[in-house]
């Protein structure tokens, strides 16, 4: 149940970054870098703990609070993470989807374009964290919400083995289906940011109405 619980989750979150992610920045940026920091802390620092399982939740769920409240405030660096992430995703499904694992400097490429789309949604604010914040939550709610239909959520493929294995696994199987699905979301998902903020906003970080919306412009642009 627990686990069902955090894949609805992710399934609901991840389509708020997809259709509300420039109008809810300031709340759902964090998410993406809150995202990779707990996911090098797996990778990297938590085997070594040798945690129990009570340990295990308040070690991730401290952290990751953490990262998440630090992130708030540091809006252009939550904006750097979320294009970062948004990029690796999708590139991560077309290499599946299309078979490119032996393409020479696969990883320098894709990484320098992963470090230069995080670049753009953090200098070019508005578009980029609209942009960038479709796609990840296109690739995310994409990956979320086909595993949940036909795979549903079986806790011991989770809890007694490699996390990562069957997430890569039913990727592996479905990457063309998932990569399909998730352009078409991040393409639905950046049409329906722009028609709600309005492109004027979007390009110029000005509102329609003009200079009676100083206030809300001066907001925005805290984002």
């Amino acid at each position: 149940m627990i686990l069902l619980a955090i894949g609805i989750a992710a399934l609901v979150i991840s389509l708020l970054h997809c259709f509300f992610g420039y109008r809810l920045a300031r709340f759902l940026l964090p998410v993406c870098g809150v995202l990779l920091i707990e996911g090098a802390l797996y990778i990297f620092v938590y085997k070594s703990l040798m945690l129990d399982t009570m340990g295990t939740w308040l070690f991730f769920a401290g952290t990751g609070l953490s990262s998440y409240f630090v992130l708030f405030f540091f809006q252009r660096i939550a904006a750097f993470f979320t294009g970062l992430t948004g990029a690796a995703l999708f590139l991560v499904f077309v290499v599946y989807a299309f078979s490119l694992h032996t393409l020479p400097f696969l990883y320098p490429i894709g990484m320098t374009l992963c470090v230069l789309c995080g670049l753009i949604a953090a200098v070019y604010r508005r578009v980029g964290v609209a942009v960038f914040s479709a796609l990840f939550g296109g690739c995310a709610a994409a990956y979320a919400g086909l595993y949940l239909f036909f795979e549903g959520i079986e806790a011991e493929q989770f809890l007694f083995g490699n996390l990562l294995l069957p997430i890569e696994m039913f990727l592996s199987s479905n990457a063309l289906m998932i990569c399909g699905v998730a352009a078409a979301l991040t393409i639905a998902g950046i049409a329906v940011q722009i028609k709600l903020t309005g492109l004027t906003q979007v390009l110029k970080g000005r509102f329609r109405n003009g200079a009676g919306s100083n206030k809300h412009s001066n907001m925005a642009d805290m984002v």
